[in-house]
């Protein structure tokens, strides 16, 4: 496209600044679709996780539309792969058990903060099944119960905070 802006032979002025805002627009829209890409199976990871929430969860799923998870609140992702690496929602008034196996589908999950919610319940232990996990914050719900022995599969882990 480059070239053609280029090298258009006896091209108006008029042409030209079309032809550029087209490939301004193509590389907007290039750059716009990776961006916000989102792997499928973090998609539906998302979903589940957000249709099984009480309390605040009703106002995270109304916010939580679309195909693009990368880009919703709470939500970050890796640039290249449209994995999500970091969950952060934590004060969102979420209520309910936390239900490990929508979680456990975010195969890429390096941060999981849900403190200061209203999660009952123990941990699921699906969640000591995330081997990538470095930072986990639940402190401030309803948790109760025995840790799970698990605790020990998560090797990167850096930070828990329960």
């Amino acid at each position: 496209m480059f070239l053609l802006c280029v090298y258009i032979p006896q091209a108006t002025a008029e042409s030209m600044a079309k032809c550029w805002l087209m490939l301004l627009f193509l590389v907007f829209l290039s750059l716009a679709a990776h961006a916000k890409s989102c792997h499928p199976d973090d998609l539906l990871a998302l979903q589940g996780f957000a249709g099984d929430l009480g309390g605040g969860g009703a106002l995270l799923r109304a916010a939580w539309t679309g195909a693009s998870c990368c880009d919703w609140e709470g939500v970050g992702c890796n640039g290249g792969r449209g994995r999500v690496t970091v969950l952060r929602l934590p004060g969102y008034g979420l209520a309910g058990p936390i239900l490990g196996v929508s979680l456990a589908g975010l195969a890429q999950l390096e941060e999981l903060f849900l403190g200061s919610n209203s999660f009952a319940g123990t941990l699921p232990d699906a969640l000591f099944g995330l081997a990538g996990l470095r930072r986990l914050s639940l402190a401030s719900n309803n948790l109760a119960g025995q840790l799970s022995s698990r605790l020990g599969d998560l090797r990167n882990l850096t930070l828990l905070d329960l």
